[in-house]
């Protein structure tokens, strides 16, 4: 990785721009989700590259357009985005790195992707009905999705 993200700071190659490569792996927002809240943020103002969108998709065997709106999130603009090379906005990373963070604490709970992805993507009366994925549109409906996940991995029934 040519980006060491450390405990509390985010430090650079000497010499390296201080920005995330579009050309990065696909894992870097599971990478960025496992880091400090500062580094995290620091990623976050940067803009993740679209891919990352593409990426987590894959990752929890949905299709783009499924990931995308069911976060509520433009396949259009995210196209574009990735056609361009322009980076997600502040926002749109912020969501991609709640759901890297929702699959790292789910994988905890569940074995394979596809049944974090099969649990994302039910509505649950815990939620008023609504899936997870949705929930993951910000952060403050992301916390119900996270004390769910906390729970069942604790053994309580949600």
């Amino acid at each position: 990785m040519n980006d060491q993200l450390v405990a509390r700071k985010v430090k650079w190659p000497k010499g390296q721009k201080r920005e995330w490569s579009l050309q990065r792996s696909a894992e870097i927002v599971f990478d960025i989700a496992r880091q400090s809240n500062a580094a995290i943020g620091l990623a976050i103002e940067q803009g993740l590259p679209p891919r990352v969108v593409r990426d987590v998709a894959g990752r929890l065997k949905l299709t783009k357009k499924r990931l995308s709106e069911g976060v509520g999130l433009s396949v259009r603009t995210l196209d574009r985005k990735f056609e361009k090379k322009q980076r997600l906005s502040k926002e749109e990373s912020a969501t991609m790195v709640r759901v890297a963070k929702t699959r790292e604490l789910a994988a905890k709970l569940f074995e394979t992707d596809e049944a974090i992805s099969d649990w994302l993507t039910q509505p649950d009366g815990t939620l008023g009905g609504r899936t997870p994925l949705s929930m993951l549109s910000n952060e403050f409906t992301a916390v119900e999705v996270e004390n769910i996940l906390n729970g069942m991995i604790q053994g309580f029934v949600a």
